[in-house]
């Protein structure tokens, strides 16, 4: 019966983010001087968007390679790679569906705005991480979500331990704000949203990835330790270095 009642709960799982998104007033959500929701008002391009603004859909395929994309340089990092420090309870991080929602309704401005309140019944401080794109000709949507994660893993020379464990989203090496984000021990979920146009004659993207938390300046982007994921309850079978998809981490929790 396993092989039937593991996909059953992953539909539940889908159906109750789904209802999520569709009955939640977002424009409830935001105070103290947060200014508007992202997913408050009417969905709609803005004016910023040009012409023949579109939002890709993202297919099994697109969410697979995101997911394993970013598991992969978890995994990596959990180990000790790149001369960081191991990481002792970093988990297999997976789709949400609100998340993604929220990203979509993100890029249908058109305009990066990090700072837009997206916080959700779940998720008390969502990172976000935002890609521009201008070229002569629009690339296929694989090849957008190819570039965007391989301009975040470029950081992985800017990274240093100082910052694993107080961060900051610069080093004296340069940039490291998105892989900082993918690697946060205190991250659990990811959804993401594109949107493409045409202005001044030339194509435009914009891909945003919402994650399901961000890191907080001077603490650590994850709890060190002696080997890859020592506290785990249980570790992945594919990603043999981080903790199962199942493990119980609260994404609102501080790291100290």
């Amino acid at each position: 019966m396993a092989p039937i009642i593991v996909p059953c709960l992953l539909l539940v799982v889908l159906v109750l983010q789904c209802s999520v998104i569709n009955s939640l007033d977002y424009c409830s959500l935001c105070r103290g001087g947060r200014g508007e929701h992202v997913g408050c008002g009417s969905p709609g391009f803005s004016s910023d968007c040009g012409q023949k603004a579109r939002t890709r859909k993202f297919t099994k395929e697109h969410k697979k390679v995101i997911l394993d994309k970013i598991n992969d340089v978890r995994d990596h990092v959990a180990k000790g790679s790149w001369g960081l420090p191991v990481a002792s309870r970093m988990k297999v991080i997976v789709w949400d569906e609100e998340l993604a929602a929220l990203a979509k309704r993100h890029t249908q401005g058109c305009v990066p705005e990090a700072y837009k309140c997206r916080h959700t019944l779940r998720f008390w401080s969502p990172g976000q991480l935002n890609f521009e794109f201008y070229a002569d000709k629009m690339p296929s949507t694989m090849s957008l979500i190819s570039t965007a994660i391989k301009r975040g893993h470029t950081q992985k020379h800017n990274i240093t331990r100082d910052i694993i464990e107080k961060y900051q989203p610069a080093g004296p090496k340069g940039n490291v704000k998105e892989l900082a984000l993918a690697i946060s021990d205190r991250v659990t979920a990811v959804g993401c949203g594109l949107t493409t146009w045409k202005l001044g004659g030339k194509a435009r993207a914009l891909l945003t990835c919402n994650f399901s938390s961000e890191n907080d300046y001077n603490r650590p982007v994850y709890k060190t330790g002696n080997s890859p994921g020592e506290k785990c309850i249980k570790k992945d079978e594919t990603f043999k270095n981080l903790c199962s998809a199942q493990e119980p981490i609260n994404p609102n929790e501080h790291n100290f």
